[in-house]
């Protein structure tokens, strides 16, 4: 199993396979081989033995083991993976399913903001927009300083032209969390591409003398990773006053 995940490290993902398999036929309740495996399957692209093997590692039994805490930890991971590859394919519905049964096993000490957030997603992109903002606060409220849900959440608010300035406030704290994370900047550069007609309500407001660079201006902040002197909300440069910016 240890030499599986060195291989894997190192990117020599058909002998850390073949590891894996090795470690599965010698010990069957394995569940850290069967999450790992079906990781490796997930990246190759075949999206079918990545399942079939993530549910065979929730439905091992941990009757016996020497460490069920452990087994249990990669059991739920792999409930959640498995999540996560049929939202990758639409399967939202399936998706929820699998997460709302991951939050059901998982032990104490598994972290649950990861599940939230992936939940909120799901529900969101079926449009149930309620309910995947209970998920995205449950997962701020787990772990206030999780980014993911700020950047999913705020996506979610510019959708509704009444809650630009909310999604924001989650945009600005995302890139307070994460300013050198260039995944926080092309977020903001996509958002602004795709909400631009929205943002014009908001740019009335703001004074004509000043000219807003492209949207693209958030994609070049991530490749730059320098703090701007303007906050590129969206792509758009609303200045900042004593740290505070003018929207709010």
């Amino acid at each position: 199993m240890r030499r599986g995940v060195l291989l894997q490290n190192q990117g020599r993902n058909e002998e850390a396979m073949r590891c894996y398999k090795t470690a599965i036929r010698c010990r069957p309740k394995l569940a850290s081989a069967y999450l790992n495996l079906g990781q490796l399957y997930a990246n190759s692209g075949d999206a079918d033995s990545a399942a079939d093997v993530w549910k065979k590692c929730a439905e091992l039994d941990s009757n016996g083991l020497r460490d069920p805490k452990a087994h249990e930890v990669a059991a739920t991971a792999a409930v959640f993976h498995l999540g996560r590859l049929y939202a990758d394919t639409g399967r939202y519905f399936e998706a929820i399913e699998s997460y709302q049964n991951a939050i059901r096993r998982r032990p104490v000490n598994y972290q649950p903001q990861g599940i939230y957030n992936m939940l909120g997603e799901a529900h969101a992109k079926l449009g149930h927009y309620e309910e995947a903002e209970r998920w995205y606060k449950a997962a701020l409220e787990a772990k206030p300083d999780h980014v993911p849900a700020h950047l999913k959440y705020g996506r979610m608010l510019a959708k509704n032209r009444s809650r630009l300035m909310e999604a924001e406030l989650q945009f600005l704290k995302a890139k307070e969390l994460a300013p050198e994370d260039t995944s926080v900047y092309f977020h903001f550069g996509h958002v602004g591409k795709e909400y631009f007609p929205a943002m014009g309500l908001l740019l009335a407001r703001c004074s004509r003398d000043h000219e807003w660079p492209h949207p693209a201006a958030a994609g070049r902040q991530g490749l730059s990773l320098k703090p701007p002197e303007h906050f590129h909300f969206w792509g758009y440069g609303f200045p900042l006053l004593a740290g505070r910016s003018l929207l709010m």
